[in-house]
């Protein structure tokens, strides 16, 4: 896992340090990196369907530059994967050069649980790094859990990224016998790999990788497929 995180933090280093060069133009999966969202849009009447390992679709629509609204779900193979459906919203606020900002919210009817967070971008749609924090309530239990998120592009050529990104989500727990909160510690995942993207179409292959302990599993496959249109 060290060795995993060592080369996610060489990539994002990296992705800094590129981050000036100049753009490419918007490609296909731009708003995102693998799972993180980043603070890029896309251009206005652009419609976007995504599917996460076939398992996950989602669909987004662009009615201004600055605008994302978008419906997900889970495969609907049965009647209660309709209660999966979560609906979405991503705003850039801050559109100055290289740096970008962007607040999203998205909000399960089902489950009445709602995830609200903010997005900084630094870069170009070639090389760019991207900060996250977000937290997410659960209504119906009052409960709520907050996360981070870091990921960085990395342009290896004008079709293709190196791509690496970490979610964090911590987490605590609590001493009866000295009643008090234990140390803390984190949650999450890592996810890095490839970006093969075109103007209508991008593919994210690459592996992911629970921060707790997998054993002798050192990643799952993690695949990706956005269409623009």
């Amino acid at each position: 896992m060290k060795n995993f995180l060592m080369i996610i933090a060489c990539l994002l280093a990296g992705s800094l340090l590129m981050a000036q060069e100049p753009g490419t133009g918007y490609y296909a999966a731009d708003q995102s990196v693998f799972v993180l969202p980043t603070a890029h849009t896309m251009p206005k009447g652009s419609h976007a369907l995504t599917s996460y390992e076939l398992f996950l679709w989602q669909y987004s629509f662009a009615p201004t530059d600055r605008l994302h609204l978008s419906a997900g779900m889970v495969f609907p193979f049965n009647g209660e994967m309709l209660k999966t459906i979560s609906l979405g919203a991503k705003y850039r606020y801050i559109s100055q050069n290289l740096s970008n900002g962007a607040v999203w919210v998205s909000y399960t009817p089902d489950a009445n649980t709602m995830t609200a967070g903010n997005v900084f971008s630094y870069g170009t749609d070639r090389s760019s790094l991207h900060l996250v924090a977000a937290v997410a309530t659960q209504f119906n239990d009052g409960d709520s859990q907050a996360f981070f998120g870091m990921g960085g592009i990395l342009g290896l050529s004008r079709r293709a990224n190196l791509m690496g990104e970490v979610i964090a989500i911590p987490s605590s727990e609590w001493d009866d016998f000295e009643d008090m909160e234990m140390d803390s510690e984190y949650d999450g995942v890592v996810i890095f790999g490839l970006r093969f993207k075109g103007e209508r179409i991008s593919w994210d292959l690459g592996g992911i990788r629970f921060l707790e302990d997998q054993g002798d599993i050192w990643a799952l496959p993690f695949v990706k497929g956005t269409f623009i249109f």
